[in-house]
């Protein structure tokens, strides 16, 4: 079971690392997205970031493509 953790953002809410390498992250207006494959020192840096919504945007959407999970 993976644990969710807050994250310090104005527009992001959480992250969630799962044990199947899949990265979800739920954003301040309750939208849900989840990223494939995703290594766990990436999900770590996330957590780590300044800006973690910077970095979501360039070290994770750009790679890892989207899916929603509130389709």
């Amino acid at each position: 079971m993976s644990k969710i953790h807050p994250l310090r953002s104005s527009h992001l809410e959480s992250a969630e690392h799962t044990s199947e390498g899949h990265l979800i992250i739920t954003f301040k207006d309750g939208e849900r997205y989840q990223y494939r494959h995703v290594p766990a020192e990436t999900f770590n840096e996330l957590l780590r970031a300044k800006s973690p919504v910077a970095f979501a945007y360039h070290a994770i959407k750009s790679k890892y493509p989207p899916k929603s999970l509130d389709d």
